[in-house]
């Protein structure tokens, strides 16, 4: 199920009381709140449209989560409303006895309540479609390190491979000759193809091909065996942090440097006594290093790499190579 959008999602009294103080037309700013609030979600209905690839559990998985976020949405916006009926406008009011510091007060507190509702908006959307935009996912690589990465590259696995198996099992049934294309779509639709997408596959494409592709059944299984791979280089990094390195030592002639895994955080941090001499900090730039205050230690994803890079700093320390 798509999203229900309707204009008296948003009350029409508590449109126009939002407006009572401020506009000279209320009602009419009543009415062009429930149409911007209706192409609002035409708008993001239409977007989260494309991202459906036709899987029904998946789909109505990501319906059900984008109906959450219309159904938080829309109580954050009546208390958005809410909180501006209190807003007054001496052009609306008369400058007479007109209350400045009870206006300013709801002004401030309208403005704040609108910039973290729009604010929140923007951010959830955000992630709604990073976690289901193809394109982002597939530019959104799973990092070692972080603490679900096995568990959510396990489920993206999962995934690829229950759609590499449906893509299969819909071409079987699309070839079949004996069966009609009413039964054709029923058995798609058993499979969990939603009812919109299962009469396409049997338009044929530009190739004159019915069903997926030859492509997208060798492009998933690319990606399956990608993420395998991966899923073996980030348990080995796993237990490399199961047991980290101890602390590496080195006294120069700028004092102590220290050179630390953090596992909690997934950095290499290398920190200083006194502030690192320019040569030094250029060298750790160019290493991918950057200064954090919080840590007050030069620090970066904590990788093979990283420890290389760490251990190059001491022997360029040794080597002299920061000498003048």
């Amino acid at each position: 199920m798509r999203l229900v959008i309707s204009k008296d999602d948003i009350p029409l009294e508590t449109a126009r009381q939002a407006h009572y103080g401020t506009s000279h037309t209320p009602e009419k700013r009543a009415d062009q709140v429930q149409a911007g609030y209706v192409e609002y979600f035409k708008e993001i209905e239409a977007e989260f449209q494309k991202y459906e690839i036709g899987y029904q559990p998946y789909d109505a998985e990501m319906w059900a989560v984008v109906n959450a976020f219309k159904t938080i949405y829309t109580r954050r916006y009546i208390h958005v409303l809410t909180v501006k009926s209190r807003c007054l406008s001496p052009m609306i009011t008369g400058p007479s006895n007109f209350p400045v510091r009870k206006a300013r007060r709801a002004n401030d507190r309208e403005h704040k309540t609108t910039g973290d509702f729009l604010k929140w908006a923007d951010k959830t959307l955000t992630r709604l479609r990073k976690d289901y935009d193809p394109r982002l996912l597939a530019a959104c690589p799973i990092v070692a390190g972080e603490p679900d990465a096995i568990q959510r590259l396990e489920e993206k696995i999962k995934d690829a491979e229950a759609f590499q198996s449906l893509m299969k099992s819909a071409n079987r049934i699309v070839r079949k000759k004996k069966l009609s294309d009413p039964e054709k779509i029923a058995g798609l639709i058993d499979l969990g193809i939603s009812e919109g997408n299962a009469p396409l596959l049997l338009q044929p494409d530009f190739a004159g091909r019915c069903g997926f592709a030859p492509y997208q059944l060798t492009n998933n299984g690319a990606s399956i065996r990608r993420m395998k791979k991966r899923m073996i280089s980030i348990q080995a990094e796993e237990e490399k942090r199961a047991e980290p390195a101890e602390d590496i030592i080195c006294t120069c002639e700028i004092g102590r440097i220290t050179v630390h895994e953090n596992i909690d955080e997934n950095r290499l941090q290398i920190s200083f006594e006194v502030k690192p001499p320019e040569q030094y900090r250029k060298w750790l730039k160019s290493y991918g290093f950057h200064w954090s205050g919080r840590w007050v230690a030069w620090q970066r994803q904590l990788t093979d790499n990283a420890r290389r890079a760490g251990r190059h700093f001491f022997e360029a320390i040794e080597n002299g190579e920061f000498q003048e």
